[in-house]
């Protein structure tokens, strides 16, 4: 993707798209905006970055809509590769039905 100067977006070391000085990740804004929340309400979420940056990358979004969507679909995709392949180990299956019967005991208690 072409991010121009003035856009406040930049990959980092792993290609995730954030806000450049935050940790925000496009995702997030974009799911927001999609949702119907107001740029000030976007902000109320992320306040570690501006209501100028946001709308910059709301505008920057809107004229890359179909890169920005294919870019977030395959992050989505990588996500759920990755959760099943986690949720497939041994471990995990022990430690969820461990965590389970604690909340349990902790419930009755």
């Amino acid at each position: 993707m072409n991010f121009t100067d003035d856009t406040p977006l930049a990959p980092d070391s792993g290609g995730t798209i954030r806000v450049k000085g935050s940790r925000l990740i496009i995702d997030l804004l974009v799911f927001r905006y999609q949702e119907g929340y107001a740029i000030e309400e976007i902000h109320d979420c992320f306040p570690s970055v501006s209501v100028e940056q946001i709308r910059k990358v709301l505008s920057w979004y809107l004229a890359n809509q179909s890169e920005v969507d294919e870019y977030i679909r395959k992050r989505e995709e990588e996500a759920e590769i990755l959760r099943r392949e986690i949720e497939s180990q041994p471990s995990y299956r022990a430690f969820v039905e461990e965590f389970q019967r604690r909340k349990a005991q902790l419930t009755r208690a």
